[in-house]
């Protein structure tokens, strides 16, 4: 006969091995993922950071696609009122405007000089300050101030140095033209250019500069050879990011001369849109914005055909 303990005994063991094959069945099952179906007109979300994506999707349709859909329309009708279809004749006529020819031709011009200043003034600073201190931290603060300033502050303190009584315009005899845009174009895009190159310098391993130094190559030949390639990138990405910042110059311009329509070297594409904005001819208006548009899109596809070029011929 078996005895009452080795009966509870035998109880203990199988309520264990239940409990544990419980255990391992809980722990062998697949987990279930926070996952939840939505279902509209055959459109299956299963999950959560598919409804955002859609969301900022919405958002670039309802406030960009659509309304330059609705530019590509007006540029084609004869005006908002009778809306004719009159096809490209709006096109012509813009290309032949003797004003948006030079808004075009002052526009270009400021781009690509102060573009042409702006990204070696600050790769040859950034690689100064690198190489002062790496971590850079008493200095970061000073190069975000330029862009978190009021631009009505900045172009006060600028119409006092380069205003018509001011010294420098004395000493130039009242002849400053550009200098002011020019000169306020790089002192507010220099800080945030400085943080993106010093950001790729950092990221550039020092054996390949100490493995240099020992082959004989100098400091001019190491950033020409050794650095510019591997920064290649971040050079382009300044390069576009400093395309962009210098079509949104015409704020400084309209608050510094104070008026739309300025000197014929400081007529920009804003000028010319503003007015045909105001006289409501927004088939003008449309039709220089998408002749822009198309032109700033090839000089970026051109821009990154040469990137790709080089890139893949650095180190050949």
């Amino acid at each position: 006969m078996v005895s009452r303990k080795r009966i509870r005994q035998n109880k203990h063991y199988r309520k264990r091995n239940r409990n544990i094959s419980f255990v391992e069945k809980t722990v062998n099952q697949p987990l279930k993922k926070d996952t939840f179906k939505f279902k509209y007109k055959g459109f299956d979300l299963r999950n959560k950071s598919l409804i955002l994506m859609y969301i900022c999707s919405s958002g670039f349709v309802l406030f960009y696609l659509i309304p330059f859909i609705l530019s590509i329309y007006y540029s084609l009708i004869n005006n908002a009122f009778d809306k004719k279809f009159v096809f490209f004749n709006n096109y012509i006529q813009v290309i032949k405007n003797q004003y948006f020819q030079l808004a075009l031709k002052n526009t270009f011009e400021f781009t690509f000089t102060s573009i042409g200043i702006l990204i070696p003034v600050s790769f040859v600073l950034s690689i100064t300050i690198v190489s002062i201190s790496e971590s850079m931290n008493f200095v970061k603060p000073a190069f975000f101030i330029p862009m978190l300033l009021p631009t009505a502050s900045v172009i006060i303190i600028w119409k006092i140095l380069f205003g018509d009584y001011s010294y420098i315009n004395a000493f130039l005899h009242n002849n400053t033209g550009r200098i002011p845009i020019y000169l306020l174009f790089l002192w507010k895009n220099c800080g945030y250019n400085i943080i993106l190159f010093s950001a790729a310098f950092l990221s550039i391993d020092k054996y390949i500069y100490e493995a240099a130094s020992l082959d004989g190559v100098n400091v001019f030949q190491k950033h020409l050879y050794i650095t510019l390639p591997l920064i290649l990138p971040t050079v382009f990405f300044v390069f576009i990011i400093s395309l962009v910042n210098s079509f949104k110059i015409f704020k400084e311009v309209y608050l510094f001369y104070g008026t739309y329509y300025p000197e014929q070297n400081l007529y920009l594409v804003q000028h010319y849109m503003k007015n045909h904005f105001d006289k409501l001819n927004y088939q003008n208006l449309t039709a220089g914005a998408i002749i822009f548009a198309i032109i700033v899109y090839v000089i970026v596809a051109i821009g990154y055909k040469i990137q790709g070029k080089v890139a893949s011929e650095a180190w050949y």
